[in-house]
């Protein structure tokens, strides 16, 4: 179970998130004020956000770890080894295209 105070991941049957200490149970958190709410609240006592059950949310928290492809990972290291072979390429041609023009005179 992933804890929805702090978002770490939890064994099943803990009643406690191992690193704040949060109970776990079906208790709903609001996403705008953060207060805790009943399991069958389906509004924030606090504010009166609509609030999802922690089962949504669970899924949806491991929904978008598994959305993250090779390339959203490393695109900047990508990106810059691109640029940097690109570079290479061009100051190598450079030096031949110089080198074997320079002795037809």
């Amino acid at each position: 179970m992933i804890c929805p105070k702090c978002h770490t991941l939890n064994d099943d049957e803990e009643k406690y998130c191992r690193e704040c200490g949060f109970q776990l149970n079906s208790a709903r958190i609001c996403p705008t004020c953060g207060k805790t709410n009943d399991s069958n609240s389906k509004y924030c006592k606090e504010c009166g956000t609509v609030l999802t059950p922690v089962n949504t949310f669970r899924k949806q928290v491991i929904e978008e770890n598994t959305k993250k492809s090779f390339f959203s990972l490393y695109k900047v290291p990508i990106i810059c080894a691109l640029v940097i072979l690109l570079a290479i390429g061009a100051v190598t041609g450079m030096a031949y295209y110089n080198g074997s023009s320079g002795g037809d005179d």
